[in-house]
C-alpha cells in the first residue's frame, strides 16, 4: 500500500484535510470491528470528516477481500450519506504499515460482494441515500497493526445512480460518475430510457427513402450475426458484430421492390447490414452485405422486413445512413 513518507503516530488536531471544507471530528473513542462499528454518522455534501485509530490489539472479522490474511487487526466504520454522493476516502499512516480499506453495504460482518477493497491510499465511491455502509480497515498481510488516520469527504452528486442512463429530448443521457452527464444523439427520438431503433421492440419505422444521423454511443448491442446462416455478402455463416446496432421495420414491401441501404457515406464506421423477416437476434439473414457497407436488394416476397445495421466492433463515432425504397 502506498504511504506519505515520515508519517509516525497521527494527531488529529494537525490534520489539514479540512482546510477548504466544513469539517467535523469523529468521536475519538473506537470500538471493536464489525461487532459494534464505530458511527460516523450521515455525511452531509460539503463535510469532511478525519478519525484517528489504532489496528494495535484491535481484533479482526471477515477477511477483506484483497488481504492476504484477514480474521484480524481490523477496524470496522458504519456511515450514511443524506444524498447521493460522492465519497473520497483516504488513508494516511506510518511508511511501515501496509493496509487496505474495503467497502460494504447493508451488513458490516459479510464480506461477500464488497463494493470496493483497496490498498491504494485513496477512494472514490458514489454512495446513495438510505442505505448503511460499512468501511472495513485491516492490515493487509495481518503482521503490520499500528495507527492510522481515516479521511471521508463528502460531494453531492450531480446525477445519480452512476451509469443511469435517461432521456432527454432526441438524446440519450448517461450519468457518468455521478457528477457529469453524457448526451448523446439518437436517429430520431429517445423514450423512458433507450433510442428508437435500439431493438425489435421500438424499431425505427421506414416506409420511404429516408436519412438517419446520430451518435453510436446512444445504442446498445442486441445482435451478433456470427453463425448466422445467410449473414455475410457470400451468403455464408456470418460475421461477429459485437458493436451497437439500429433496427429498422419496413412494413408491406412488395415483391421486386428495390432496397438500398447506405452505411458508407459520411461514415466512417465498419458495419454489417442484414435483412430478416423476423426480428430475433436469433434469425438468420434473407439479404446481407458484410463488406463495402452498402447493399442492394431486390424484394423476392413480399411482406414486412427488418434492417439490422450492425458494427463489427464498439464505437463512439458519429454514423450516418440512408434507406432506398424504390417504388
Amino acid at each position: 500500500m502506498s504511504t506519505h513518507p515520515d508519517v509516525g503516530a497521527i494527531d488529529v488536531s494537525e490534520a489539514d484535510c479540512c482546510a477548504s471544507q466544513d469539517c467535523i471530528d469523529a468521536p475519538a473513542k473506537l470500538s471493536l470491528a464489525c461487532d459494534q462499528p464505530n458511527a460516523l454518522g450521515l455525511l452531509v455534501a460539503g463535510q469532511a470528516m478525519r478519525v484517528s485509530a489504532n489496528l494495535l490489539d484491535q481484533p479482526g472479522g471477515p477477511s477483506s477481500s484483497c488481504a492476504i490474511e484477514g480474521g484480524r487487526s481490523q477496524v470496522a466504520f458504519r456511515f450514511q450519506v443524506d444524498a447521493p454522493s460522492r465519497l473520497d476516502f483516504e488513508i494516511v499512516h506510518a511508511a511501515e504499515l501496509d493496509l487496505v480499506m474495503e467497502l460494504r453495504e447493508h451488513r458490516c460482518d459479510e464480506a461477500a460482494g464488497a463494493l470496493f477493497c483497496t490498498d491504494a491510499e485513496d477512494q472514490v465511491y458514489f454512495a446513495e441515500a438510505g442505505k448503511d455502509y460499512f468501511l472495513i480497515v485491516e492490515s493487509r498481510d495481518g503482521q503490520s497493526p499500528g495507527p492510522f488516520e481515516l479521511r471521508v469527504s463528502a460531494r453531492g452528486a450531480l446525477c445519480a445512480p452512476a451509469g443511469q442512463w435517461s432521456c432527454e429530448a432526441t438524446s440519450r443521457v448517461q450519468c457518468f460518475g455521478g457528477q457529469e452527464q453524457r448526451s448523446f444523439q439518437c436517429a430520431t427520438s429517445c423514450t423512458g430510457d433507450s433510442c428508437a431503433g435500439d431493438s425489435c421492440e421500438n424499431a425505427i419505422e421506414v416506409t420511404s427513402s429516408t436519412s438517419f444521423s446520430g451518435q453510436s454511443a446512444a445504442y446498445t448491442s442486441a445482435f451478433d450475426f456470427s453463425d448466422k446462416p445467410g449473414c455475410t455478402s457470400s451468403g455464408i455463416s456470418g460475421l461477429t458484430t459485437l458493436g451497437q446496432d439500429l433496427v429498422f421495420f419496413l412494413p408491406g414491401l412488395l415483391a421486386g421492390q428495390k432496397l438500398f441501404v447506405d452505411a458508407l457515406t459520411n461514415d466512417t464506421n465498419d458495419n454489417l447490414i442484414a435483412v430478416l423477416d423476423t426480428c430475433s437476434a436469433q434469425a438468420g439473414c434473407v439479404a446481407a452485405a458484410s463488406i463495402g457497407n452498402q447493399l442492394r436488394w431486390q424484394v423476392e416476397r413480399g411482406g414486412d422486413y427488418y434492417v439490422i445495421i450492425d458494427k463489427t466492433t464498439s464505437t463512439a463515432r458519429d454514423f450516418h445512413y440512408r434507406i432506398e425504397i424504390d417504388p
